[in-house]
């Protein structure tokens, strides 16, 4: 693969990555909404398996991510090995800490973890809230 061919396949990725992203906190917003529309709405078992089926979903994007972000670190790093053997000669390329990619999936995780529960907190609380006589 060239040097061209590389960058490509590395901007797709982080486009993926991206979209994967619209996906996910277009479900929290989703289920946020569901949650101060209809919480107080459901019986248990119901509660169950939305809150089961959209933590599931929330999981699958988690890894879905972390999958992504491990092959775009892995070809970053096969990029960055090129660059310095001299068969790419990108310059511009590979600037970023070695830092960056660790804090990047990290902050991932926390987006999605963050994300998943604080989502499931509002739906604890708006079913409690609910309940003893609040709007």
């Amino acid at each position: 693969m060239n040097e061209v061919e590389a960058y490509e396949l590395f901007s797709i990725v982080a486009d993926h990555i991206e979209q994967l992203f619209y996906g996910f906190f277009s479900l929290v917003t989703a289920f946020l909404v569901m949650t101060y529309l209809a919480a107080d709405k459901l019986d248990r078992v119901f509660s169950v398996i939305v809150v089961s089926f959209y933590s599931l979903c929330c999981l699958w994007f988690f890894i879905s991510v972390f999958a992504w972000r491990t092959d775009g670190t892995s070809l970053y790093a096969e990029m960055l090995l090129k660059k310095s053997n001299g068969v790419y000669e990108m310059e511009w390329f590979g600037n970023n800490p070695d830092w960056m990619s660790a804090v990047a999936t990290g902050l991932n995780a926390t987006l999605i973890v963050g994300g998943w529960l604080v989502s499931i907190g509002y739906f604890i609380y708006r079913r409690r809230q609910v309940r003893m006589g609040g709007t």
